[in-house]
C-alpha cells in the first residue's frame, strides 16, 4: 500500500482555513472568527519569514451594531495575531484592501470644514492647520503591519506625511522631550520627541489610495510601524509639544 504523501505548508494552511470556515458557520461570525484566530496564532519571538501566502477570501456580512468589533472576511493574516510587529517582515505579506480592514469602533462624526490640527507648546509658533493644509505637506506611501493582539492583523498601504516634517514647520524648541497627541474622541497618546523624529513615523490621510474612513481614523491617524495598533491614534486634532 502506498504511503500518503506529506502535506506541504500551503496545503496545511488551506486545510486549517477550510475547517475554520466550517466552525464559523456553526458557531457564529464573531465567536468563530476569534476562535479561528486563536487556532492560527503563533508567538513571534524570532524574525518571521513568510514563505507562502493564502489568497482566498470569503465575504461575510457584518451584523455587529455600531461601536463593537467587526471581524471581516479572512485575510490570511490570522496566524500573526499574537506576534510582535517589530519582529515581522511584512514586505512579503499581501496588502489588506480597505473592505477587509478590521474595525473596533465607528469613529466620531467630523465637521471637516471646521476641523483644525493644532500644534502648540514648546514651538517657535503655534499652528492651526485645516484639512486642506495637511495635504500640502510632501506625501509618501508605506505599507505597515497593524496588529491588535489576539484579535486581528492587517497589512495596510498608507499614504500621508512624515511627522518630522510637521515638527519642522512648527519649530520645536530645544529642551522639548515629548509630544502629546489628542483625538476628536477624547483619547490621548504620548510619544518621545526622539521617537517622533524617526523616518517611519507618519501622519496618514489615506489607506490603499482612499481617504481614511471614520472607523479607520479620518481625518488624520498616527502611524507607528513596529508598534501595536493601540499606539496608532486615530482622528488626531491636537499635538502638544512639552
Amino acid at each position: 500500500m502506498d504511503k500518503p504523501k506529506p502535506e506541504n505548508q500551503a496545503g496545511a494552511v488551506q486545510r486549517m482555513l477550510i475547517s475554520r470556515r466550517q466552525f464559523i458557520r456553526g458557531a457564529g461570525i464573531l465567536g468563530g472568527a476569534v476562535a479561528g484566530s486563536l487556532l492560527l496564532a503563533s508567538s513571534c519571538k524570532k524574525k518571521v519569514t513568510i514563505t507562502s501566502v493564502v489568497t482566498e477570501t470569503k465575504t461575510v456580512p457584518s451584523t455587529a451594531p455600531p461601536g463593537t468589533v467587526r471581524l471581516p472576511p479572512i485575510n490570511g493574516l490570522e496566524y500573526l495575531v499574537n506576534s510582535d510587529p517589530s519582529n515581522v517582515d511584512n514586505s512579503r505579506l499581501p496588502v489588506t484592501p480597505p473592505e477587509l480592514l478590521h474595525v473596533l469602533n465607528p469613529g466620531p462624526q467630523v465637521d471637516i470644514a471646521g476641523y483644525r490640527l493644532n500644534v502648540h507648546g514648546q514651538t517657535s509658533g503655534a499652528l492651526s492647520l485645516a484639512y486642506s493644509d495637511l495635504r500640502q505637506f510632501s506625501m509618501s506611501e508605506e505599507t505597515s503591519l497593524l496588529i491588535c493582539p489576539t484579535v486581528f492583523a492587517d497589512n495596510e498601504r498608507l499614504r500621508g506625511f512624515k511627522l518630522s516634517s510637521l515638527l519642522d514647520a512648527a519649530g520645536v524648541k530645544p529642551g522639548a522631550i515629548q509630544l502629546i497627541f489628542r483625538s476628536l474622541d477624547n483619547l490621548q497618546q504620548n510619544l518621545a520627541i526622539s521617537d517622533a523624529l524617526g523616518e517611519d513615523v507618519m501622519l496618514a490621510l489615506e489607506v490603499d489610495g482612499q481617504t481614511l474612513a471614520r472607523e479607520h481614523g479620518y481625518p488624520l491617524r498616527l502611524i507607528r510601524p513596529g508598534q501595536l495598533g493601540v499606539f496608532w491614534l486615530k482622528c488626531i486634532n491636537d499635538i502638544e509639544v512639552v
